[in-house]
């Protein structure tokens, strides 16, 4: 997971996955299906997400 702009992260997977992400409480923020290759989850609040486990900072 990557922060790809203002906004939105990038996620590439090998295969079809389930991607949620939490804020620092663990309330779920999104969770959304993404399949092989890169997808760009954007509309998301600047801050720190923890999205499958990993620390992302969305800028």
């Amino acid at each position: 997971m990557l922060a790809s702009g203002k906004g939105t992260i990038s996620v590439t997977t090998a295969v079809p996955a389930v991607v949620k992400g939490y804020d620092l409480t663990g309330r779920l923020v999104f969770g959304k299906s993404v399949q092989v290759g890169t997808t760009t989850i954007g509309g998301l609040k600047q801050g720190m997400l923890i999205v499958n486990g990993k620390k992302v900072v969305v800028e």
